[in-house]
């Protein structure tokens, strides 16, 4: 499980964003979170974690840095390229050689570890491991292309792994080819935590008919999962382009169907009574099911998959077109798992900043300070400010009235109306555009020339 995460100097994040899932000392909801064992005493860690703030504040590159180091971990790419970190650019003294900082800290098999690097674009500058039990102990720290510390004991070929490991190169990805089996396990640890986007649909709705159809006991509680989010789907269904599909009339269905959708070959199935009797209405899913429905069934696979296989899932715009009621079943869901699961998300979605659902230490806000650069906090850095943190409609309410900030400054809406009667009053209209983004004067004269 996630324990942490720290960036410093990528994209928005000038100076060092920590994540934190190690809860404050809290009563409310102690069922949001895991209790796990470190050195014989309760060790207690989040379930699930919100990033809330306006449009451009740097939501959405918190999740690429933790991409960013699970990517770089798992395929580091070779030693001719430079290594693609993305450092903060908004200073005059910039200078891509100053190195991004990335940091882990995780709890695998009864330890705490953290693991972490500093590079730039022409090399790994330092990066080490640690692990705690009974005691913090170090096992590698490497400063450029040297050990500074090491445990023998647990690495057996460390020096002639690091011999083999190019400056633009991760020790840890190198000593994994040595068969080590600390690395072995956290490289495994990367590997299964998922992170997507809301916006992506296909990629997720790839994953989840895959699953759907190569898997029995995961179609079947694929279907439960969304039977139970009312869209009125009774079923689904392997389909095939030459069988029937129920009642419905087929005629544009088959025109249009394309082997390249990635929800091509599922059928959605209602019951409905007709003329008495029962009867079965199927059509091809990704045609006739609304929008939101399809969003739902991508999401459900990755949220299943975290679920069983107790893993850490991070989604960038989790409310893209689904209810705020169905979002908040689906955080409950984690609240209710006992087998490990987190679920950190960024949302827009107001509702969810509800005390009866989220613990303070849960709720993040980031947003931009007057040099762009992200700064990114927890609502519980506000509990000495206010003591009414405990009624459902409080945070909501402060949020959006700029309490805690991570709010768009928006402008007045009076100036657009002006400029708009400035050029209407000035003649400088500019032309309307149709459908195709050409403007309607070119348009009509290009008709005309034909």
């Amino acid at each position: 499980m996630l324990v942490a995460f720290h960036v410093e100097n990528f994209k928005s994040f000038k100076e060092r964003a920590s994540l934190l899932l190690e809860p404050a000392k809290l009563k409310e909801h102690p069922e949001n979170c895991h209790t796990l064992t470190l050195a014989e005493k309760a060790y207690p860690i989040l379930k699930s974690a919100v990033i809330y703030g306006p449009n451009a504040s740097g939501k959405s590159n918190l999740i690429e840095a933790l991409a960013f180091m699970r990517n770089w971990i798992l395929n580091p790419g070779d030693s001719t390229t430079p290594i693609p970190t993305d450092p903060y650019a908004l200073k005059s003294e910039w200078d891509f050689h100053h190195p991004s900082i990335f940091i882990a800290e995780f709890f695998l098999e009864g330890s705490l570890y953290e693991y972490g690097f500093k590079i730039n674009r022409e090399a790994v500058k330092e990066e080490w491991l640690t692990r705690k039990k009974y005691r913090k102990q170090t096992l590698f720290h490497r400063q450029d292309q040297h050990f500074t510390k090491l445990a023998k004991d647990v690495f057996l070929n460390a020096e002639q792994a690091l011999k083999s490991t190019h400056q633009h190169r991760l020790f840890l990805k190198t000593a994994d080819l040595f068969k080590n089996d600390v690395t072995s396990k956290i490289i495994l640890f990367f590997q299964n935590l998922s992170i997507i986007s809301g916006l992506d649909m296909t990629q997720n709705q790839r994953f989840t008919r895959n699953e759907f159809l190569n898997n029995k006991h995961f179609s079947e509680l694929l279907l439960e999962f969304i039977r139970m989010a009312d869209f009125g789907l009774d079923a689904l269904d392997e389909w095939a382009l030459e069988e029937p599909v129920g009642i419905v009339n087929t005629t544009d269905i088959l025109q249009s169907y394309t082997e390249r959708h990635p929800l091509s070959g599922l059928m959605s199935l209602r019951f409905v009574e007709k003329d008495g009797e029962w009867k079965t209405i199927g059509w091809p899913f990704f045609l006739k099911e609304s929008q939101g429905t399809q969003q739902y069934f991508a999401l459900a696979g990755p949220i299943l998959d975290a679920l069983i296989h107790s893993k850490v899932l991070v989604i960038d715009e989790l409310d893209v077109r689904l209810h705020p009621h169905l979002i908040a079943w689906v955080v409950e869901l984690f609240h209710r798992a006992n087998r490990g699961a987190q679920l950190i998300f960024v949302s827009q979605n107001p509702y969810l900043l509800n005390a009866e659902l989220m613990r303070q230490d849960q709720i993040w806000f980031v947003e931009k300070d007057k040099q762009g650069a992200s700064q990114l906090y927890s609502l519980v850095e506000f509990r000495s400010e206010s003591k009414r943190a405990h009624k459902i409609t409080t945070y909501q309410q402060d949020y959006l009235y700029g309490r805690y900030g991570a709010l768009p400054h928006l402008g007045s809406v009076d100036r657009i109306l002006d400029r708009i009667a400035d050029l209407k009053s000035a003649e400088a209209i500019p032309p309307s555009l149709n459908d195709s983004g050409i403007a309607l004067s070119s348009a009509v004269n290009a008709q005309e020339q034909e």
